[in-house]
């Protein structure tokens, strides 16, 4: 792509369920005291992966956290920003929080559905098997899709 004022050049990898997005844009400018050409670089690594979520599935087909900030409605396809909501009674995690398995033994499934997402710099947290195994608490998500309920 390129503008009047530079270059920008995207590069998205994929390794496994893990998307890397590298984004290099190239500026360029005029230094108003010295008239030089100059050029800057900028870059911006996004890191992102498919994980699951476990959410409560309202009637109008929207999706809501379980626990913190329960009455935000979440939409398929759209980037959701993690938003920071200390709540009594909670550990302090900000983030979406998500699984590396749709498996979740130490919550209820009672009105519930498992959705594959996509998140979007993230950090890793291995927890003990009985509670999930690998979490992600990540800075954004989109919802992808919601898993069939085979059971």
């Amino acid at each position: 792509m390129e503008n009047a004022n530079g270059k920008c050049l995207i590069s998205i990898f994929q390794y496994r369920s893990t998307i890397l997005v590298i984004i290099i844009y190239q500026h360029h400018t005029v230094d108003r005291l010295t008239g030089n050409f100059l050029i800057q670089n900028y870059a911006l690594h996004m890191k992102r992966k498919l994980a699951f979520k476990l959410f409560n599935k309202r009637k109008d087909g929207t999706y809501g956290p379980l626990f913190i900030n329960r009455k935000q409605r979440l939409n398929s396809g759209v980037w959701y920003d993690a938003e920071d909501h200390p709540t009594k009674g909670y550990a302090h995690r900000p983030g979406w929080h998500c699984c590396h398995l749709a498996y979740a033994p130490h919550l209820s499934y009672k009105n519930r559905v498992w959705c594959i997402v996509e998140i979007d710099r993230y950090t890793e947290h291995l927890r003990p098997a009985k509670q999930g195994g690998l979490w992600y608490t990540a800075d954004r998500l989109r919802i992808k899709g919601e898993l069939p309920d085979v059971c």
